[in-house]
């Protein structure tokens, strides 16, 4: 069986630092985040899926939504596969995430995904959560012959790859994730996974800007 594992279309981030971002739960997808889910769309019908699920924060479910009708599929939403919980501060101040955020990242160097002291998820949380939304909620309820689409988050993803690659997650990213990338997993045997690819968009290729000369 094959599961894609696909990031949301653009939505209004809460926080930026160092290359990362946090949003609210409740961030809509742009006007391009739009676009890009409907490019997703298009190619999801094109590869083929049999099951199409996302997490129930708006931006993933939208995403989700705007791609469904493309291939015939009725979105399954599930919490597990929620982006990192971010604790106090879901409902924090614009300013209060963005100092946390600029902080954690002046402490660590990086943008790292950690909002244990806050009361919300550390990365060790996240991974365990992710590995079992991706083993319980795919690879134990579906078939082999099935491919499995799952509309999710870039914190989600990175814990998922790693552990699906048996390689330990700190927070930091490993991978870069871009809106709507497809990022596909194969099993190829019990307990073997292949990672077939990764940051796969290139579907978004009617959005690059047009090249001089083209």
């Amino acid at each position: 069986m094959e599961l894609l594992l696909i990031r949301h279309g653009e939505a209004d981030p809460i926080g930026v630092d160092g290359g990362g971002a946090t949003y609210g739960d409740g961030a809509p997808l742009t006007a391009l985040g739009r676009r890009q889910a409907e490019l997703l769309g298009k190619r999801l019908a094109a590869i083929g899926i049999d099951y199409l699920y996302a997490s129930t924060v708006l931006r993933a479910k939208q995403t989700a939504e705007i791609a469904a009708p493309h291939v015939g599929k009725t979105v399954v939403l599930d919490r597990a596969f929620r982006e990192i919980d971010t604790g106090q501060l879901r409902a924090a101040p614009r300013e209060n995430i963005q100092r946390f955020l600029k902080d954690l990242t002046a402490k660590n160097g990086l943008f790292t995904l950690d909002f244990s002291s806050r009361g919300g998820e550390g990365p060790a949380e996240l991974v365990k959560r992710a590995s079992s939304a991706v083993h319980e909620l795919v690879f134990e309820r579906h078939g082999e012959e099935e491919r499995v689409a799952v509309v999710t988050h870039g914190g989600f993803i990175n814990a998922a790859l790693c552990a699906l690659m048996d390689v330990s997650f700190t927070g930091v990213m490993r991978f870069s994730v871009q809106n709507t990338a497809i990022n596909t997993v194969r099993v190829v045997a019990k307990g073997h996974h292949l990672i077939v690819s990764v940051n796969d968009y290139a579907h978004l290729a009617p959005l690059a800007p047009a090249q001089p000369g083209s």
